[in-house]
């Protein structure tokens, strides 16, 4: 699978026990990526409250967890003051820069997803090692636009062609899921079966559909960045 880069940043949350989005001075976070790895060095970048910060890590192990990716242990950054973090990405990781300026979209369902990936990552230990993040200028020039952020998405579906083998099989709907990347304009790049039904032909099916489909690129600080996202389709009963 196209990989836009080698690791994302998890959430970013307070290190002592507070709301998500509460500002704090220091915060737990996760790294993860599709495979297991080892990140030798990674620059992490921040748009806050209190303007722009940057810090590194070096030497963070990515391991399988219960859930498909591989995730970092709980790590730690410090920031000089209280501020507010609105999104963070990796900028550079293991000498490969990622182009896309990763972000967590502002929609209807962000609040439910920080609490979620909040609760997956440990509480930090004090004994643990604290990245400093330092202020930084904002690394690329402001643009304005009716519209800042906006997520990938489906334009035009193509509905999977059932193979007849599979009927009588599912007596109650099954969900099948697609990771997607696509680039700048939209176009796709690449797609893999994420979370099968169990049923190759029919997880094939889907995925098949999928690739013959059509999609609007995403949007982040006005720019029309490349970007990755899991599609999930609802099928039967068959």
């Amino acid at each position: 699978m196209t990989e836009l880069c080698p690791a994302k940043v998890n959430a970013l949350v307070p290190s002592a026990p507070s709301s998500p989005d509460a500002a704090a001075s220091a915060f737990a976070y996760g790294l993860y990526a599709s495979s297991e790895r080892t990140l030798d060095s990674a620059t992490i970048i921040a748009d806050t409250d209190h303007g722009w910060y940057r810090w590194n890590v070096a030497g963070v192990a990515l391991t399988k967890s219960q859930h498909k990716f591989a995730q970092s242990p709980s790590l730690q950054v410090s920031f000089p003051e209280s501020l507010m973090i609105h999104r963070a990405w990796i900028e550079s990781a293991n000498a490969s820069t990622c182009r896309v300026p990763w972000f967590i979209a502002r929609d209807a369902g962000a609040q439910e997803r920080a609490i979620a990936a909040a609760a997956a990552i440990a509480p930090a230990s004090p004994l643990e090692p604290v990245a400093k993040a330092h202020a930084v200028a904002e690394p690329f020039d402001t643009i304005e636009c009716a519209e800042p952020f906006r997520n990938a998405m489906v334009t035009g579906t193509r509905s999977p062609q059932i193979p007849p083998e599979v009927h009588g099989m599912f007596p109650t709907p099954v969900m099948v899921k697609i990771e997607v990347v696509l680039d700048e304009s939209g176009k796709l790049v690449d797609a893999s079966i994420y979370a099968g039904s169990g049923n190759l032909p029919l997880d094939q099916a889907v995925l098949r559909a999928v690739r013959a489909s059509s999609f609007s690129g995403a949007v982040s600080y006005c720019q029309n960045v490349p970007s990755d996202y899991l599609l999930s389709e609802e099928l039967g009963p068959y």
